[in-house]
Parts: structure tokens; sequence; C-alpha cells
């Protein structure tokens, strides 16, 4: 798509999303935008519903469903080299 129709589509959009939600004036629109920007969402979706293996991977781990072997105290301790 090329800027001009890109640039048309998204102000067609927002021409639409405004018209649904009843926002006419330039005050609603602002109050509209505070009031979704102060909301609490929940970033952690992906969490509940991974879309690949990765994703799954780290819900899994994340959420502690996945045994983890714990470290032995001593088991990869090695003498540090302090070069100056």
């Amino acid at each position: 798509m090329c800027d001009f129709h890109y640039a048309n589509d998204n102000a067609d959009s927002s021409y639409d999303y405004c018209a649904k939600h009843g926002l006419t004036t330039t005050e609603a629109k602002i109050a509209h935008t505070k009031s979704m920007l102060t909301m609490q969402k929940d970033y952690r979706g992906w969490m509940q519903h991974p879309k690949s293996d990765l994703a799954q991977e780290f819900a899994d781990r994340i959420l502690g469903r996945v045994f983890v072997r714990e470290r032995v105290p001593g088991e990869d301790d090695e003498p540090m080299e302090i070069t100056i």
C-alpha cells in the first residue's frame, strides 16, 4: 500500500472508531484517550495462550509448570581470575 492510501486508511479507521464510540469533540476524544491509558491491562495473555514453542517454554518456566533442576551449592564454583 502506498503512503497516500495508508494515511487514508488510517484516517478512515480513526473516523469509524470515533463515530462508533460517539466521540464528536476534541475534548471527548482527549478524555476517552486518557481513560484508555489509565485502565489496568494484563499483558500476560501470551502466558495463558502461547503461540509458539518458545513462548510455551517461557510460560512454563514463569508459571512454574516445569520442574527446573535446582543447583547444588558448590557444583559449578570455579576459582575466579582477577586481572587488572
